[in-house]
């Protein structure tokens, strides 16, 4: 059992949106202590027009954060009043607080589409 954030989307993220989203995200993966998907240092975090994907550096890693642009309401995790269910286990490590700076970004940027909380 670990500190964990989660969020449960409800539609897919449109242009503008997924702009300000990449612009908060290209700003926090410029700390040192960010990385790629499996935490080492030789793997860079994902920003581009379909997802965000980071990590913490090595032993301050933990799951990577990922927040897909597009939404597929097929998907089984999706429920028509909930959204899609989606975590990230950070065990509070140095990289939650980016974590959770990325879903607040989401939430500001398109109200409506994403409900966040944490434990």
């Amino acid at each position: 059992m670990g500190y964990t954030n989660y969020w449960y989307q409800f539609d897919s993220f449109n242009d503008k949106e997924w702009g300000k989203i990449k612009l908060v995200a290209s700003e926090l993966v410029k700390d040192i202590g960010i990385t790629g998907r499996d935490g080492s240092l030789m793997s860079a975090p994902v920003i581009n027009n379909e997802e965000i994907v980071f990590n913490g550096v090595g032993d301050s890693s933990c799951e990577p954060f990922i927040l897909s642009r597009n939404l597929d309401k097929n998907d089984r995790l999706f429920d028509e009043t909930k959204g899609k269910f989606n975590f990230c286990k950070t065990l509070k490590m140095y990289y939650d607080e980016h974590v959770w700076k990325m879903l607040c970004a989401a939430k500001n940027s398109a109200p409506g589409k994403i409900n966040i909380e944490s434990d």
